[in-house]
């Protein structure tokens, strides 16, 4: 698609044709005229969405569990606590570790807290939801 947009003339490509269908192609140019018409650049918009989409990826359950314990520790908690912390944590690892931390639903943590109570460990499953509970709410505090 060409387009003007703050008197320069710019393209902006929708894909290839096999991996494209016409009818997303179609899509695609009726949702960047949109954002012609809104004064947005289509083509800015869409380097902004790849970014996006890359920090949201990096933002893993894990690597924000593993910030979140960095800052207590620099808070000064007990190397103990830090401990236990850090095991409450490696439980929900292999389940939701990997996962965007945006994308995790309570239900997965839940089926996660479940799996622990099969063991008749309702502490420790408390205790998780508790942990789990203070890594999410810093997420969307500070990201």
């Amino acid at each position: 698609m060409n387009y003007r947009f703050d008197g320069k003339q710019k393209t902006i490509a929708f894909g290839r044709w096999p991996e494209i269908l016409l009818s997303a192609a179609r899509e695609r140019l009726a949702d960047a005229r949109r954002l012609l018409a809104e004064g947005i650049d289509p083509a800015e918009q869409a380097k902004l969405d790849r970014i996006a989409e890359s920090v949201a990826k990096k933002n893993s359950f894990e690597d924000i569990a593993e910030e979140w314990l960095e800052k207590r520790q620099l808070e000064g908690i007990a190397p103990m606590t830090l401990k236990r912390a850090r095991w409450l944590l490696e439980i929900t690892y292999p389940a939701i570790g990997r996962r965007p931390i945006t994308e995790i639903s309570a239900h997965e943590l839940l089926l996660v807290l479940q799996k622990v109570e099969k063991s008749k460990r309702y502490d420790t499953a408390s205790r998780i939801r508790s942990t789990c509970s203070q890594v999410v709410r810093r997420q969307n505090i500070w990201h």
